[in-house]
Formats: C-alpha cells, sequence, structure tokens
C-alpha cells in the first residue's frame, strides 16, 4: 500500500513541474539605437539651495534593447558643442522664439565625457553640478535671453546612435527658482476650499497635505499662521474667518521628500453668524529651511454656518386643486385637478432651527393658477420651516414661517397655511420631513385651494 501512495506522490510532483511554463525572453529588435528621451529644447530649474550647487542629470537610453538581455557594458560619449546654439540661432524659422546664449562653463560640470550602461540595464545618467551663484549671474547678465546647455551625444561602444541626428541632441535651458514649500490643494494656483459646519458641533477637523519643489533631502519642520493680510492682498473686502474661531495646529514635520507635512485644524462654530461667507486664510510662515511658495503656500478656506437641515432633499408631491366652498368644514370643496410630482430640493439654512426650501416643482399644477393652467404664477416660491423638537424624534413638530423679504414672485403664495386636516412633521431618525399644506390666491381672483402634500427624503 506504501508503494502505491509513494508512486501517486512521485507522478504528482512530477505533473507539477511539467506543468510549468518555461521563462520567455524576449530578443532585442535588430537594430537597437541610442539616444536621449529629452531631446530637442528642454527647460531645467536650478533649485537655489543653501549649499550653494545643485545635482541633476541627463537621461541616455539605449532602444530596442531588453534589460534581462543585456550582459555587456555599453560606453556612451557625449560633449557640449556650443556650435549647436549658433546654428539655432541662424535658423530663421527659430528666431521669433527669442535668441539662445550657450550658458558659461563656469556654471556647470560634467564629471566625464561619457556615461557607462551596466549590464542589466538599458538606460544611464549624465550627471551635472549646478554652481547656483554662477548661474544667477549669467542669467543677469542677459536679460532676455534664454541660456542653454548645448548636449549632443558623440559615439557609443555598442549599437548605434539614433539615425534621426535630432534625438541625440538636447538644448537644456537653465533657470534659477527658490525650493519652497506649498499646499497640495493649491497646485494650480489659488483654489479655494469651502465647508459648511452644523450650527452646535464640535469636532469640525481638517487636514490637508503640504509638499515641497526643489527641497534637498532631509527633515524639516513647516510653520503656519493664520495671514489676515494676505486675505486683504489676494480677496480684498472679503470677510476674515475670525481668529479665534480656530484651533491651529502651527507646524509640522515635512521628511525626506518621502512623508508629507500636514496642515492641520479645527474650526469652532460658537462664533460665527448664519448668512455670512467667512474666508479663512493660513500662510506658510517658514520653515528648518526654506519657505512657502509665494502664491502656492497661501490657503483660503470659505466657511458658512448651516443648520442639521440642510441637506439636498427628493421630493414627492401629490398637488390637488380644490374649488373652494364656505360652507364646508375647513372652506375644503371637490377637487378639480390632481397630479403627483419629483423633484430634487436644496434646502438652506436661515436660522439654527428654520431651513427654507422651495414649496412647488416648476411648470406643475402647484406652479399655475387654475385660470391660466399653463401659466407659473407660483413658479420658485419659497417657504421656510421651524423645526420644533419633541421626546419623539420621529415627529417633530414643524411651523411654516411666511416668506416675505425675497422678490415678490420669491415670496410665499398668499394666504398660505397649514393644512388643517393633515399633520406636518420632521422625522429626525429618517431624516425626513412629511409636509400638508395649502394656499389660496385671492389676488388672481383664483379661489381654489392648491393643497400640497409632500414628502422630502434627504439624499
Amino acid at each position: 500500500m506504501k508503494k502505491i501512495l509513494i508512486i501517486a506522490l512521485f507522478a504528482v510532483l512530477v505533473g507539477m513541474v511539467s506543468c510549468q511554463k518555461p521563462e520567455v525572453i524576449w530578443e532585442d529588435n535588430a537594430n537597437p539605437e541610442v539616444y536621449i528621451p529629452r531631446y530637442g529644447y528642454t527647460q531645467q530649474t536650478v533649485w537655489d539651495v543653501t549649499s550653494g550647487s545643485y545635482d541633476t542629470y541627463l537621461g541616455v537610453y539605449c532602444g530596442g534593447l531588453r534589460p534581462a538581455n543585456q550582459v555587456n557594458s555599453i560606453t556612451i560619449n557625449y560633449a557640449v558643442d556650443n556650435a549647436m546654439v549658433d546654428a539655432y540661432n541662424e535658423d530663421i524659422t527659430q528666431q521669433y522664439q527669442g535668441e539662445l546664449v550657450a550658458l558659461p562653463s563656469d556654471c556647470y560640470s560634467f564629471s566625464s565625457s561619457s556615461v557607462t550602461v551596466t549590464p542589466g540595464n538599458v538606460d544611464a545618467a549624465i550627471p551635472i553640478k549646478f554652481n547656483v551663484a554662477a548661474v544667477k549671474a549669467a542669467i543677469e547678465a542677459n536679460p532676455g535671453k534664454r541660456l542653454v546647455i548645448p548636449v549632443k551625444l558623440t559615439g557609443t561602444s555598442l549599437y548605434k546612435l539614433s539615425e534621426n541626428e535630432e534625438y541625440t541632441k538636447t538644448f537644456m535651458e537653465v533657470s534659477v527658482s527658490e525650493p519652497a514649500f506649498y499646499f497640495f490643494c493649491n497646485n494650480y494656483g489659488l483654489t479655494l476650499q469651502s465647508t459648511k459646519l452644523i450650527y452646535g458641533t464640535t469636532g469640525n477637523n481638517y487636514k490637508f497635505d503640504v509638499l515641497a519643489e526643489g527641497v534637498p533631502e532631509g527633515n524639516y519642520t513647516v510653520n503656519f499662521a493664520y495671514d489676515a493680510d494676505a486675505l486683504a492682498a489676494v480677496y480684498p473686502g472679503e470677510t476674515a474667518y475670525p481668529e479665534n474661531a480656530i484651533v491651529l495646529k502651527n507646524s509640522s514635520v515635512y521628511k525626506d521628500n518621502s512623508n508629507h507635512a500636514y496642515l492641520e485644524f479645527e474650526l469652532l462654530p460658537e462664533n460665527l453668524e448664519f448668512f455670512t461667507t467667512y474666508y479663512l486664510p493660513i500662510s506658510i510662515s517658514g520653515a528648518t529651511e526654506y519657505g512657502g511658495d509665494e502664491v502656492l503656500g497661501k490657503f483660503f478656506m470659505t466657511v458658512e454656518m448651516k443648520n442639521e437641515y440642510e441637506k439636498s432633499y427628493s421630493s414627492t408631491l401629490v398637488v390637488n386643486n380644490v374649488e373652494y366652498d364656505e360652507s364646508l368644514p375647513d372652506n375644503a370643496g371637490n377637487i378639480i385637478r390632481s397630479a403627483a410630482y419629483s423633484a430634487k430640493k436644496s434646502a438652506t439654512t436661515f436660522a439654527s432651527d428654520i431651513l427654507e426650501v422651495n414649496t412647488c416643482a416648476n411648470n406643475t399644477i402647484a406652479g399655475a393658477t387654475v385660470d391660466k393652467q399653463s401659466a407659473t404664477t407660483y413658479n420658485n416660491r419659497y417657504i421656510r420651516l421651524k423645526v420644533i423638537p419633541t421626546e419623539d424624534k420621529s415627529h417633530y413638530g414643524i411651523e411654516y414661517v411666511i416668506v416675505t423679504d425675497k422678490a415678490k414672485k420669491n415670496n410665499t403664495p398668499d394666504f398660505f397655511e397649514a393644512d388643517p386636516t393633515q399633520e406636518s412633521y420632521y422625522d429626525w431618525n429618517e431624516e425626513k420631513f412629511v409636509l400638508n399644506y395649502r394656499w389660496l390666491h385671492i389676488a388672481k381672483k383664483d379661489t381654489n385651494w392648491v393643497y400640497v402634500q409632500e414628502i422630502m427624503q434627504a439624499n
């Protein structure tokens, strides 16, 4: 029995080995070529770092080769060729872009005239060291001109240079910039953040990434400050967010270009008012070394107050147009038109316990008079809902507050009132308004009631 088991196990192991696919090694292209990926006209920022020198590189690449196949070193030769600048300036097709000037040789240095692609690789980096002070002096001495390093490949120990000569040359235009920290959310300019605080809440905490550009490897403490002057400069006349309504973490650590620093703060709504848009200004005030970007190192956030009922709602409405009859209870009558609708409603805060909302859907019978059924007399009319908390959270009370301070065509319809036969309430647990209301528009000689039964469910 044991012998049978051993034979079976051996067969399984053989089968497992035989099922493994052999490693596929792709062949190189028939005609590999060596070239500069950043060929043509490129731009190179030299960062004004405190060390006084800035290191970067120019890449070279062996096209058509696969790293797994490479067992030999490849030597690629290169040179600075200022004659390329003269040829460029003499080319009439380039003249509209401005004159090029060869960057003086004391501004930079190459460690060699060749670079080696090591086995198992198909690319290499030509190191370049810049003398920052010399580059700045050269730029100042040549205002309005573009200073470049003209580099070309001159040979290779294996394979060949690209047959397209353009791919073996580059003009590296050099400029100098200050290293700086910046807010990632402002990466493309002064982009306002925005938030609405719910009245009476705590724990309104915010966190935003802080990145760096041109800052050398190392650990830096980045400092933040409330900056009313920055607000006045960028958004003059706007209301500053009260400094006593924010708890700001004044610093954060940035580590080795891999761990972001963070702007962190908590907003306190107690000192804010409804119907006011505040602008919160924060700046990067400095760091262990370097500072904040002049533009992107500014952070602005608009802050508004809202109550807990301000949400987006999906609304379903049953609308009845009822013929007025004084002899009937509650002035009821016969239904002469009826329809059901759905609508999206964006409610807004009016006070800590009052919400403002559109009363009816446009182009419905709730938005038109009876004598002119296609008219939209009641479109975009508003009502305010005062929520009255009770012990039963599923049946908070509702008080209708008539709107009279908007434009006449937006005020609450005439003779608006709660439906005396149906309850209106707010279900806090389900975030749902159950509304029953009606109105009568005597001014238009419309003696019919418009009854609306509406459910507003928070999305």
